[in-house]
């Protein structure tokens, strides 16, 4: 019998033996079931005494759209969760001009959608040196170039 390999996209989609996964449900429980493997360096989904490791194209979670608010930077997540990210959450950028930032408590990289980019980079400015900030609230949010 041929093992189950699991694979998410850039895009946050996922993909079961090449199948994408549409069911609501099983997307979403995927998500809540997803983990760093025990091994590290990778992921892989572990539900009862089932693992299942998980190739990620870029991350694991994306962010699907975001938007300015008083707390910080709301974002809402492709499992349907939202997060309120902060000058401390781990903003970067990537060489690509993609932004990033930690959610789930610091535990995973999330990778903006290009939308949920789009609505706050309105508010942007260049970083000397790469990157952009977004200041607002007397907050000062810098998503710093990163590898």
């Amino acid at each position: 019998m041929k093992p189950t390999s699991i694979f998410i996209d850039k895009k946050g989609r996922w993909f079961q033996d090449g199948v994408p996964i549409t069911h609501r449900w099983t997307y979403l429980e995927n998500n809540r079931n997803l983990r760093k493997s025990s091994g590290g360096g990778g992921f892989e989904v572990a539900e009862g005494g089932v693992v299942i490791p998980v190739e990620v194209e870029d991350t694991p979670f994306v962010i699907v759209s975001a938007e300015l608010a008083a707390d910080g930077i709301r974002a809402t997540v492709n499992d349907e969760t939202t997060e309120i990210l902060t000058a401390r959450s781990g903003l970067s950028v990537s060489l690509d001009n993609i932004p990033y930032a930690l959610i789930k408590r610091g535990e995973f990289k999330a990778r903006f959608l290009s939308g949920a980019y789009y609505s706050i980079a309105s508010s942007a400015r260049p970083l000397e040196g790469g990157g952009f900030v977004i200041e607002f609230a007397g907050e000062r949010y810098e998503f710093f170039p990163q590898a």
